[in-house]
């Protein structure tokens, strides 16, 4: 194998790898917020003040710049994000850890159901048929969990 093979090996796995560490990152994040003893308010406040001056330092070493195109692209998911990271966090403290994760888990399938009209992709039948059979799941997870362990019908909305 030539060093050019073996670079061109290597970056093919990087985002294989990058992918994994953030799916391991998402699934195990919420136990981590429940360990310290700061409220989940701070935990938000400090990560909208930290990442923010990180992000845009990121981007200025890059050589990007913002303009109000850029703005404009990233004010609806920005907000969506938002959202979502406050039903998560809620989501956390008013159901049980379990129903919170798994419930949270499952957004990486739904983004199957948007990639074809976003992402102009092609989605397989068995892709929608795995996408499908997780939804299942975690309803039956959900459901048989029913007030148990500290769950509540509201929390799981929430996730």
């Amino acid at each position: 194998m030539s060093i050019l093979e073996f670079v061109r090996k290597k970056i093919t796995e990087f985002p294989i790898l990058a992918v994994f560490v953030a799916v391991f990152a998402w699934g195990i994040g919420p136990l981590l917020f429940l360990a310290p003893a700061i409220s989940i308010n701070s935990i938000l406040f400090y990560r909208v003040l930290f990442w923010p001056p990180l992000l845009y330092l990121i981007m200025r070493r890059n050589g990007s710049q913002i303009n109000k195109g850029l703005l404009r692209s990233v004010l609806v998911p920005g907000m969506l994000f938002g959202t979502s990271t406050i039903f998560a966090f809620t989501a956390i403290t008013t159901t049980s850890v379990a129903n919170a994760t798994i419930i949270g888990n499952i957004s990486t399938a739904m983004v199957l159901f948007v990639a074809p009209k976003y992402l102009n992709e092609k989605v397989s039948r068995s892709q929608i048929f795995l996408a499908l059979t997780s939804f299942g799941g975690v309803l039956a997870i959900v459901i048989g969990a029913g007030n148990t362990g500290g769950s509540t019908w509201h929390g799981d909305f929430l996730g």
